[in-house]
């Protein structure tokens, strides 16, 4: 795998400025960047990798070689909270075009990454060497079982959210977060009965402030009924 960080103040910019880690685009903005020879590979996938942010939260879209994505402005219900983003570039691509739309923005970096499909298969099955069995879900809870013969990681496919919560043979384990986006676990040789629960970051808070909320109602009200009672 071969991994490189794209230097932005020597790429060709069109309506657009850049200083710092700093963007501002105008309308039509975009950043022109040559791909290196090393990459050009068509038995290989090529990836850029974006961390990228609107200033003020606003909605805008980045497009990538006619690829886009849409991020959604503050107050959004279903927005996620990441500000990485993946486009997978055809092989053999000398040029790659990012468009802005009209904004300013915070880059820390643009990385090129290229896997070769050569070791495509030994890695298939080097990664399926141990999977969950009896796998469970139902309503934000996954489960499963696992044996491996040796220390590693389990990674799932669930994105990462703090509103979820792992155990371990019944005990809490930390999950981790990995390439900005995959739920992994730490496990050592052995074997585990796993679970999975989620629950929307905020709503153990909610519920606690909707309770309270209740009870002072409910005092109040037998307040007013004895005061009631008193005055007639």
């Amino acid at each position: 795998m071969d991994s490189d960080t794209i230097d932005l103040d020597n790429m060709k910019m069109k309506n657009m400025a850049y200083e710092g880690g700093n963007i501002k685009a105008g309308s039509n903005a975009s950043i022109e960047i040559k791909v290196p020879e090393k990459y050009r590979k068509t038995n290989a996938e090529l990836l850029l990798i974006a961390d990228l942010e609107s200033k003020g939260n606003k909605k805008f879209i980045i497009d990538v070689n006619s690829k886009n994505t849409t991020r959604e402005g503050v107050g959004y219900i279903w927005d996620y909270p990441m500000k990485d983003y993946a486009f997978k570039i055809n092989g053999g691509t000398e040029n790659i075009r990012i468009g802005l739309t009209k904004g300013e923005y915070k880059v820390k970096n643009i990385r090129l990454i290229s896997s070769s499909y050569e070791k495509y298969d030994e890695w298939i099955e080097k990664l399926n060497k141990y999977n969950l069995e009896n796998l469970y879900i139902q309503n934000g809870f996954v489960s499963g079982d696992i044996e491996i013969g040796e220390d590693g990681t389990l990674a799932l496919n669930i994105p990462y959210s703090n509103g979820w919560t792992a155990k371990l043979n019944g005990e809490k384990a930390e999950t981790i977060r990995v390439n900005k986006l995959f739920t992994v676990l730490k496990l050592e040789k052995g074997r585990y009965h796993v679970e999975f629960k989620y629950v929307s970051p905020g709503f153990k808070t909610g519920a606690v402030i909707t309770v309270v909320s209740l009870v002072i109602s409910v005092f109040w009200w037998i307040l007013f009924r004895k005061r009631a009672k008193i005055y007639k």
